[in-house]
């Protein structure tokens, strides 16, 4: 579990200092963990050395990195929300070459 907490903590603090994000969700199955939350916060903090010192990063980090309000359900939920906005989907298989939606193109068409 040290590894996976070391290289996602890298991920965050990379993601903090380049992008001034204020969340970051991790969700999945190996996320389900507790533990591992407490210890990517943990290292976190650690990588970002005390640099931000301002709200929330001067914290333990529980209102930055956290899971996905939807939990397990944040991945085909979104999926079917993406799927539902027809400009999305259509302005995709428009502009792609790829012979599986070329396929699809073919059998939209009749």
């Amino acid at each position: 579990m040290g590894d996976g907490a070391q290289y996602l903590s890298v991920l965050a603090a990379n993601l903090i200092l380049m992008l001034s994000t204020r969340r970051i969700l991790f969700g999945g199955g190996v996320m389900a963990r507790n533990s591992l939350f407490a210890a990517l916060r943990a290292q976190t903090k650690e990588r970002l050395k005390g640099y931000l010192t301002v709200s929330p990063f001067d914290g333990d980090l529980t209102d930055v990195i956290m899971p996905p309000g939807l939990g397990k359900r944040a991945g085909p939920l979104g999926a079917l929300a993406l799927a539902m906005d027809k400009s999305v989907i259509s302005n995709t298989i428009e502009n792609t070459d790829h012979p599986s939606i070329t396929n699809f193109n073919a059998l939209d068409a009749s």
